[in-house]
């Protein structure tokens, strides 16, 4: 008999997913903000970049706290009753769900998280994770029922 994710119920062990950073996401975050930059300088006309380009900026120094800074988060726990345990790259702990829109593809997964009053995301690509790790975690969001997700 298959031995599937969500099959047992809340008897059902804990996992534990290891995320590290990935260079990749290093590379393309800033590069992506980067030409976000050269694309305003290049289409739009005087006071409208010197509000825009601050902002963009802003965005890009956020993203990378959110993923590569104290803020990304380092280790997905899921508990046998479907809830997430997050740790983040300072060492703390947060408690989550899993939230709609998360996306799963075979190179590249968006997992979105939501707790009391904090919202998180981890991008996972090929280099953050190990590839039975990342099969595993697939092969659970795929059996994750719908009562999991939350809105």
């Amino acid at each position: 008999m298959m031995n599937a994710p969500g099959l047992y119920g809340r008897f059902e062990t804990a996992r534990a997913f290891q995320v590290d950073p990935s260079l990749r996401l290093r590379l393309w975050l800033p590069g992506v903000h980067v030409l976000g930059i050269c694309l305003l300088l290049i289409l739009l006309p005087g006071l409208w970049l010197v509000a825009a380009a601050p902002l963009l900026a802003w965005s890009g120094v956020g993203a990378w706290q959110r993923h590569e800074g104290r803020l990304a988060i380092r280790r997905l726990v899921r508990g046998g009753d479907g809830e997430w345990h997050l740790q983040l790259a300072s060492g703390g702990w947060q408690r989550g769900h899993l939230c709609q829109g998360s996306l799963v593809l075979p190179a590249l997964t968006v997992l979105n998280f939501r707790a009391d009053r904090w919202r998180g995301s981890v991008v996972i690509l090929g280099d953050n994770m190990s590839p039975a790790a990342r099969r595993r975690l697939r092969v659970i969001m795929r059996y994750a029922g719908s009562e999991e997700v939350a809105p």
